[in-house]
């Protein structure tokens, strides 16, 4: 008796790899989003009042963009890892 692989089995390893590549490239995008945001935030904290009022808001409101978690509206692009990304 032998034993054949099946075209399921044998795409499992490049399924698999393709899974890592595409969840390591989705951590990767969500940490840069994050950093981007702390960077614009602290920018944002380093303008004084009449720079503030120039761009149409006020120190409180700075505060509060400041004061917001990292996560909070940071959305990743789609990333699809079949097609070359632009």
């Amino acid at each position: 008796m032998t034993l054949t692989m099946g075209k399921a089995f044998a795409a499992a390893p490049a399924a698999l790899v393709l899974g890592i590549a595409w969840l390591a490239a989705v951590t990767a995008e969500r940490f840069n989003c994050w950093r981007q945001a702390r960077r614009e935030r602290d920018q944002l904290l380093g303008l004084n009042d009449r720079e503030l009022r120039d761009i149409g808001i006020s120190r409180v409101d700075a505060l509060r963009e400041a004061g917001r978690p990292l996560w909070n509206g940071c959305q990743p692009r789609s990333l699809d890892l079949r097609r070359p990304q632009p």
